[in-house]
């Protein structure tokens, strides 16, 4: 799976492997809300292996809070 999270100190990381397209939206989605539904105050989206992102995956971070 490409899209992973994991707790590290007070922040949540959501971890992006390879491409994030809009094929993998609802995984991101999913991630997102359920760091929302736990109270979380930090989120951290790294990208850092990620190889190609569309337009698609840049308006999700934009709209993620």
């Amino acid at each position: 799976m490409p899209i992973t999270q994991r707790a590290w100190r007070d922040a949540t990381v959501i971890h992006v492997d390879d491409v994030f397209t809009y094929r993998n939206r609802k995984d991101f989605s999913s991630v997102v809300t359920a760091y929302g539904a736990s109270g979380g105050r930090h989120l951290i989206v790294d990208l850092h292996e990620a190889t190609y992102m569309d337009s698609s995956a840049l308006g999700l971070l934009a709209l993620t809070s």
